[in-house]
């Protein structure tokens, strides 16, 4: 089971990586482009890959700061979606009418296991407690703004937060289960 498990990990990353790498370059681009920095592509020591290198520290933290906040908030709609299926759209506790309907527009696919839902959410939470640590550590190097790092934070809190409480309600629709057994 748990090889099985983190396989299935594995697979429901990529979608979410790919989206969040591309915030994050996006993010770059924008910001760039808005601002108008001035800035020069340098080779990395790292596999030889392109940066993009700014002239000043500001426009470096600036960059970062709305890049990375691109990435959360990509992380927050991924995340959401998530949580609003497992809110509405779970197997074990969806209302039989959502899940007819469902069925009759040929949406039964939105309904999933907890199987599927907690390993997208566990994704998801991991590439945004990700970001939120590797921001701090930016900020600790004075290339990332402290607003950004609180709105990260309270992203983190309230995000898992919310995952947590469909955690429980699962927990306790199992217990009432076994004690109707």
């Amino acid at each position: 089971m748990f090889n099985f498990s983190l396989v299935k990990l594995f697979d429901e990353a990529i979608l979410p990586a790919f989206l969040v790498v591309g915030a994050k370059i996006g993010g770059v681009l924008l910001v760039t482009k808005i601002f108008n920095l001035d800035f020069a592509l340098v080779r990395s020591s790292f596999f030889n890959l392109p940066l993009v290198g700014y002239y000043n520290s500001s426009s470096l933290t600036v960059v970062n700061t709305v890049s990375s906040v691109a990435m959360v908030l990509m992380i927050t709609l991924g995340l959401g979606w998530v949580l609003i299926k497992a809110h509405h759209f779970h197997a074990s506790h969806i209302h039989p009418k959502v899940a007819a309907k469902l069925n009759q527009k040929g949406l039964e696919s939105l309904i999933q296991d907890s199987f599927e839902i907690y390993h997208q959410a566990l994704v998801w939470l991991a590439l945004l407690w990700f970001t939120f640590f590797l921001s701090l550590i930016q900020f600790y190097y004075g290339v990332f703004d402290l607003w950004a790092i609180l709105t990260l934070l309270a992203a983190g809190i309230i995000l898992s937060t919310i995952f947590i409480w469909d955690i429980k309600r699962e927990v306790d629709l199992s217990e009432l289960a076994d004690e109707a057994i």
